[in-house]
């Protein structure tokens, strides 16, 4: 039988030598004996055992995530998946998973909003923020009074005023080009 915990904290009393396990990012762990899995939503976790136990805990990163390894009394297997540990003290063990991520920075030309995407992204002149790899990232666009939006460049190859829709298969950069309706815009040459 296994016990899955998906609270941030669960404890299981018992007498005997102390196990503290805590878990950041993305994953499961499992423990065992006795066998607790601690889901993508448990953090933390307290155990106890006899002297003399076998405890091994195995780590399973959730899709999208990698796990980046053990800390504590599991730092010596590194990014191995397992750790076994023999209950002769108390322990604190720690696993890290981490999801790879981009950065979309937009740029703007004249005067509106760019805003979009989940975690959100509001723009001023300048702004960025980080998406895991793979998020399709959807923009639009809210020309001020007085402006219209013409273009979109960069990553984004939609024509106004249709939203932009970026892939982040890695660090992208987006130009949203706004203009006052009616002027001309481009480059002259003499």
């Amino acid at each position: 039988a296994s016990l899955e915990v998906g609270v941030a904290t669960a404890t299981f009393p018992q007498n005997g030598i102390p196990l503290h396990f805590a878990k950041q990012g993305s994953g499961t762990v499992n423990i065992s004996p006795p066998n607790v899995n601690c889901n993508v939503n448990c953090t933390e976790l307290a155990l106890s055992y006899a002297q003399g136990v076998l405890v091994t805990l195995t780590a399973q990163a959730a899709p999208g995530a990698t796990f980046a390894g053990w800390g504590d009394a599991c730092t010596a297997f590194g990014a191995n998946p397992v750790c076994t540990l023999w209950m002769d003290s108390a322990k604190n063990v720690s696993a890290r998973f981490v999801t790879p991520s981009a950065r979309l920075q937009v740029h703007k030309v004249g005067q509106g909003r760019v805003y979009g995407g989940a975690p959100a992204i509001d723009c001023g002149d300048t702004c960025e923020q980080q998406y895991a790899l793979g998020t399709s990232v959807t923009l639009y666009t809210a020309p001020q009074s007085g402006q219209m939006f013409v273009a979109w460049s960069g990553a984004c190859t939609a024509a106004a005023p249709a939203p932009c829709a970026v892939t982040m298969t890695g660090n992208q950069v987006v130009t949203a080009t706004f203009t006052v309706p009616g002027a001309i815009t481009g480059t002259i040459a003499l």
